[in-house]
């Protein structure tokens, strides 16, 4: 490491990349030696400002002199000890190994081309609550530092980097292996999560003792997702830099809650009793209500005055939702769940269903096909279709 070549490159030595060109050779009396009529160059430099490339189009080489003084000038070629200097592009895949491509996000308000919403945050690995490690370690995992953020429009992407505070003030320290985990959740999550059965892995890098690990996802499903950054190993302690970038406003946050915590201000308000989780999966058989022949059905998930949107699945009868909900509940037994199911229009949605679950027995991943009846002056009218659920109870309010 750090050692000159024959080359004049240094071994283990990060160069900066600031020009990339392609040189044109008709005529130049290379073209026969290349082949090509152009020739891929780029253009680096040492950030020591000495030591450069000695091979082919290093600078005062011989094949400068067979390329024009006009393209010369086109691409600044400049003959100093500068630490910088040219070679083609295939010198460069032969002679580094490793490219870091650094992306600079437009997050202007005022900007006429693609910009980008960003959630940041400073985190710490700490222990014993605080640094569960990768996803290998089953039982601790979800201890790591945990962050929310939406995704307002459907077939979206993010783009999320994870980069750990810089070691080298303290001497023999060196980088931790980290990476992060990315889950699609409930849409109305606000605590911690405790459980993976119950969330979807959308994605997860791969685990480097690198200062950043970056990742780029899409397309994503309108809803919340929540990305957990880890170390590798459990138990490591390091300080690290959060952001996550989005097309649209994401509602980034950090879940610090294991549970609701009361307000002040709600004295009358009881203490949550149960847990309900909620995955409304599809319904099967709804009534035809467009002009077409199908529908445009989407549910409202509600219990204790807390309501819970899912998007609208167009033109189906059968629609899939996939979609979950959490409700921590202080009155199970006198405020039932509730799943409605609606067809949406431009002035006036249409009422196609519902099906309250009064049941408060504890279970895990519960799946139940049940019909649907009219509203509450209709409530003995049965509506056409399924709906397929999948719930979770339980009075452990720290286990979902």
């Amino acid at each position: 490491m750090e050692a000159s070549t024959d080359m004049g490159l240094v071994k283990g030595h990060a160069y900066g990349i600031t020009s990339v060109k392609n040189v044109h050779l008709e005529g130049s009396g290379l073209f026969g030696i290349f082949n090509r009529e152009k020739l891929p160059m780029i253009r680096l430099r040492n950030p020591w400002g000495q030591g450069e490339w000695k091979g082919a189009f290093s600078d005062g080489s011989e094949e400068w002199n067979k390329i024009s003084k006009a393209d010369r000038e086109k691409v600044g070629l400049t003959f100093e000890e500068d630490g910088e200097f040219w070679m083609t592009f295939e010198d460069y895949c032969k002679y580094f190994v490793q490219t870091c491509i650094c992306r600079v996000v437009n997050t202007s308000y005022l900007s006429l081309s693609k910009t980008w919403h960003e959630g940041l945050s400073h985190g710490q690995w700490v222990k014993p609550d605080r640094a569960g490690g990768c996803p290998n370690n089953k039982d601790t995992f979800l201890l790591n530092p945990q962050y929310s953020f939406d995704i307002t429009e459907d077939e979206d992407e993010c783009m999320i980097q994870l980069m750990q505070k810089s070691l080298r003030a303290k001497e023999g320290c060196e980088n931790v292996t980290m990476g992060f985990t990315i889950l699609r959740v409930e849409l109305n999550r606000e605590q911690r999560l405790h459980d993976m059965f119950l969330q979807e892995k959308v994605a997860s890098t791969v685990y480097r003792n690198s200062r950043s690990v970056f990742l780029r996802h899409g397309p994503m499903r309108k809803g919340r997702y929540v990305v957990v950054p880890s170390t590798f190993d459990a138990g490591i302690e390091a300080s690290f830099l959060l952001r996550v970038y989005t097309s649209t406003f994401n509602n980034f946050k950090e879940l610090k809650q294991d549970q609701p915590v009361k307000a002040w201000y709600n004295c009358f308000g009881g203490q949550p009793q149960m847990v309900t989780h909620v995955k409304v999966v599809r319904a099967t058989g709804l009534e035809k209500l467009d002009r077409a022949g199908g529908a445009d059905p989407y549910c409202i998930i509600s219990c204790e005055g807390e309501k819970v949107t899912t998007r609208v699945c167009k033109n189906s009868t059968n629609p899939e939702w996939d979609e979950s909900a959490v409700f921590f509940r202080s009155k199970p037994l006198k405020s039932p769940l509730k799943v409605q199911i609606w067809n949406s229009n431009v002035l006036r949605d249409d009422y196609m269903g519902k099906h309250v679950f009064i049941a408060t027995d504890e279970c895990k991943g519960k799946a139940v096909e049940v019909g649907l009846v009219g509203r509450k002056n209709e409530s003995n009218t049965n509506k056409p279709g399924q709906l397929v659920v999948v719930i979770t109870q339980t009075r452990d309010l720290t286990s979902v």
